[in-house]
């Protein structure tokens, strides 16, 4: 311990004074005022006013227009009637919308032909293809309901888009491609990515469009395939479930009978639901084949009882039937261990053939625009194409006319009358109607009366706030005291742990600059990455260059960081880190996982993902007093006001100390050695090595089937290939996970469970060439040359392979060494050959992975000739 005392010695008074630089800097931001968004900003931002008027050119630096959506493939997304009613009054669509009323001006009659003509012009494509409709079920309304209250969309949209015509505008299909890819429709960025699955998309989709049948009559059919339901089931009931009394827990439509449609789960009960198209009367013969048990009934009776077996069984049974409907329902029960399901029948005119998309219909509501026709619109296009110029639609949106955007042609943006034109309060008839709020006007307004207002840039605190507005960030997140959602939604917030507020909402961003690194930052905002498990609400992503923006426009405000020494990284604080995690120290674990394994009780953050995402500061601050940065944290203070903790033993209590270790070990990230305590993957094939090396012999894809692996309590791993005689792999984190070995038939190939794969060149690592010759791409019998002669472990088990090339003989040994970035590996060779070898040479990746090659000199020693080579292999 003194030697670790001596090692923290030197960082003493930066500690001191980082400690005394960050009280003065929270004493200073709670004395700043409250950041407000700038008007001006968002006014010339949002409303386009710049891209009709010409501004001066010392507004270019810092205002960054919207992109208006283009106007490209909008048949197959926007109904004719919603389009002219859009373009006939935006804000009866869509209330506080950006784009103006552009006919104004027209008298009624006018603007009734104009916006058919423009819509006709906006809807006609060279190969029109009607709209695409799509059935919607109960379960999927459900679904799409709670996801938009639990994924965060209810943040910005809380009236769920009850005063937009939605069930007008657009089909369950299309609404689906637009959640799923945002950013293709609406390049602003203002329409976020929520990481949507395809089926979260179309739930979510089919929600938002549920007037399209929401009080209708006449929107059942019948439509191909099965009806499924799922059910819970404990495999205790030999008879499978009570289907009264089951909970279920997922439900769909299928065009056919599979057990699959449940995904990866063990146990459980499905019945598919439909009615049978008999093409005439006649004998029909059904079958059902399965593991673990299933019936089929038709009309309600029970023809096919093949329950009470395990192993897959085949029950057959003839049946009359007269053509037309009959009701069918297939049962199946899974209670473990291997499954199938196969049904299916045959009859007069047809041979046996499992059932097939038309066989079996069910019920269903296809969403259908409201007010829909694919009829030919009554506007005509070409007039319309004129109008769309004449009216300078081209200033904010691409079309099929024009791919690139017209230059500002309207009176300059500060020769404007403020009290005429687009700014009136109430527009004449020469110009578009916006809708600005008086707030906005205002801004306009004092821009245009003084000249110098828009040759000055917020500051980089102002332009941050404004940037957070625009982007609606703090719909969800506090700063400075602004935003933050209402109490309404925040008590739909959810989560999956009982963590209170903390567990539910989306964190503070006061300091989120200061906090996070910068490569962080930008990829939260830019690509949502998501470290909270226990959270439902998303983290969006926001598209280039609008999150770009947001990102640089928060770290134009991080105070410049105080130059400092970095300490030199050293396992013993390492090793005091481990410990200090574990559940004989802090016990961090308790509450947090680690690299991807659950910690035994709250499921926090993974600890593995730390040294990515914050700066040391902060988090040294975080550590010290986590309620002065978040006051409704369950994060425990471990130090008291005078900087020591209950933990003596380790460290001597100190604060100091104690947090440089546990940063020193998080800092590995996805390779950290795992703590004492850590309930590791439950998984029963995973193989994780805790305190000493395991080796396992498996298939590898991309290897032989001689292959073993390697794997360290250090967190890095090795595969070496017998068969080709080479270290063929070295990767981090996890090490194996055996399923595919040992699991049914077995003999799978398999893959390493980590990251940081590399991969070693093919070929043996020492090869005698003469001048010219190429470097053997085969070791092993296949290269005729080399052969194992076995490995040997060390009392630490740690391995040394042995084997020949040629006269060559290699003892290679490996061992784990933790460093900066992760373990790496301290690789040695001894060689020996009872003669001289000339031109022998080694071939190796160098840290950067670059391919080297030089030739090895053997030094004459008793009976033979020696070398010895050392090299550490990083990567």
């Amino acid at each position: 311990m003194v030697g670790l005392l001596k090692v923290f010695a030197p960082f003493t008074p930066y500690l001191v004074g980082l400690i005394l630089v960050s009280a003065t800097a929270q004493v200073a931001a709670q004395q700043a005022p409250v950041a407000e968004a700038d008007h001006l900003t968002l006014a010339l931002e949002r409303s386009l006013c710049l891209q009709c008027h010409q501004a001066p050119k010392s507004s270019a630096s810092w205002v960054r227009p919207l992109v208006a959506p283009p106007l490209l493939d909008l048949e197959e997304r926007i109904t004719p009637a919603w389009m002219e009613a859009w373009i006939l009054d935006p804000q009866s669509q869509r209330p506080g919308t950006r784009m103006p009323n552009m006919l104004n001006g027209f008298a009624q009659q006018e603007r009734l032909q104009a916006a058919a003509d423009l819509s006709a012009f906006l809807l006609t494509s060279t190969d029109p293809v009607p709209m695409e409709m799509m059935e919607v079920g109960p379960e999927m309304l459900a679904s799409g309901e709670a996801l938009f209250t639990e994924i965060g969309c209810i943040a910005c949209h809380e009236n769920g888009f009850a005063d937009r015509q939605l069930a007008s505008m657009t089909s369950v299909p299309a609404l689906r491609d637009q959640l799923l890819k945002p950013h293709q429709v609406r390049p602003s960025g203002l329409m976020p990515d929520m990481h949507l699955s395809n089926d979260e998309a179309t739930d979510l989709a089919a929600w938002l469009l549920r007037q399209q049948v929401e009080g209708g009559e006449g929107q059942l059919q019948l439509l191909a395939g099965w009806n499924w339901q799922a059910f819970e089931y404990d495999g205790s009931a030999t008879t499978g479930p009570d289907w009264q009394s089951a909970e279920r827990f997922n439900a769909g439509i299928s065009l056919q009978v599979d057990e699959s449609v449940v995904g990866e789960k063990d146990r459980f009960g499905l019945l598919f639901d439909g009615v049978l198209q008999v093409p005439e009367d006649g004998d029909y013969s059904f079958y059902v084949a399965s593991d673990d048990g299933s019936t089929l009934s038709i009309d309600g009776e029970l023809l096919i009882d093949a329950r009470f077996h395990q192993s897959h069984t085949r029950r057959e049974a003839n049946h009359n039937l007269s053509a037309g409907s009959h009701t069918i329902q297939i049962s199946y029960y899974e209670a473990g261990g291997d499954e199938s399901l196969e049904v299916g029948w045959a009859g007069p005119g047809f041979e046996e053939r499992t059932f097939a998309g038309d066989d079996v219909q069910h019920q269903g509501q296809v969403f259908v625009p409201l007010g829909y026709s694919a009829e030919p619109q009554s506007g005509n296009a070409e007039r319309g194409a004129q109008l769309f110029g004449d009216l300078r639609c081209d200033a904010c949106h691409t079309s099929t006319l024009n791919d690139q955007l017209a230059e500002p042609a309207a009176t300059p943006f500060q020769a404007l009358n403020p009290n005429q034109g687009c700014l009136g309060e109430h527009p004449d008839a020469s110009a578009p109607a916006f809708n600005l709020a008086s707030n906005a006007r205002g801004a306009l307004n004092n821009a245009i009366a003084n000249t110098e207002t828009l040759s000055k840039a917020p500051s980089n605190r102002v332009r941050a706030a404004t940037s957070l507005k625009a982007m609606a960030c703090t719909a969800c997140h506090p700063r400075d005291g602004v935003g933050a959602p209402t109490e309404a939604q925040l008590r739909r917030f959810v989560s999956v742990a009982d963590l209170g507020e903390e567990g539910r909402v989306p964190p503070t961003l006061n300091e989120v600059e200061a906090k996070l690194k910068p490569q962080w930052l930008r990829k939260v905002v830019t690509t949502g990455a998501k470290v909270r498990p226990y959270m439902k609400t998303r983290m969006p992503a926001f598209s280039a260059p609008s999150g770009q923006a947001v990102a640089q426009d928060l770290l134009a405000n991080r105070a410049p960081m105080m130059a400092r020494p970095q300490p030199q990284f050293d396992v013993e604080q390492v090793q005091m880190g481990r410990e200090l995690a574990g559940t004989k120290g802090l016990a961090c674990i308790v509450c947090h996982n680690l690299a991807g394994h659950k910690s035994p009780g709250i499921p926090g953050l993974d600890l593995a993902t730390v040294s990515e995402r914050l700066e040391p500061q902060w988090f040294q601050q975080w550590l010290r007093n986590p309620h002065d940065k978040r006051s409704d944290t369950r994060m425990p203070a471990f130090w008291n006001e005078q900087g020591k903790s209950a933990l003596t033993r380790i460290g001597e209590g100190r604060a100091d100390l104690q947090i440089h270790a546990l940063w020193a070990y998080l800092s590995l990230g996805a390779a950290m050695p795992l703590p004492e305590g850590l309930i590791t993957n439950p998984a029963r094939y995973a193989l994780i090595p805790m305190d000493r090396p395991i080796y396992f012999g498996t298939f590898m894809e991309g290897l032989s089937a001689r292959v073993l692996t390697v794997g360290f309590p250090e967190r890095v791993h090795l595969a070496f290939d017998q068969h080709h005689v080479r270290l063929a792999k070295v990767w981090r984190g996890d090490f194996m996970n055996a399923k595919g070995t040992w699991d049914g038939r077995a003999g799978q190939l398999e893959s390493p469970a980590g990251v940081e794969v590399l991969d070693l060149p093919p070929g043996p690592a020492f090869a005698q060439l003469a001048d010219g010759e190429a470097w053997p791409q085969q070791g092993g019998k296949d290269g005729g040359t080399g052969r194992m002669t076995g490995h040997r472990r060390d009392l630490q088990g740690n391995p040394t392979f042995r084997y020949h090339y040629g006269a060559l003989q290699v003892e290679e040994t490996l061992i784990p060494k933790l460093g900066v970035d992760g373990a790496y590996f301290q690789r040695s060779f001894r060689l020996f050959s009872p003669d001289p070898m000339p031109g022998l040479q080694r071939r190796w990746l160098d840290h950067q992975g670059e391919l080297q090659q030089l030739a090895v000199s053997l030094s004459k020693g008793e009976g033979g000739y020696y070398a010895t080579i050392e090299e550490i292999l990083e990567w």
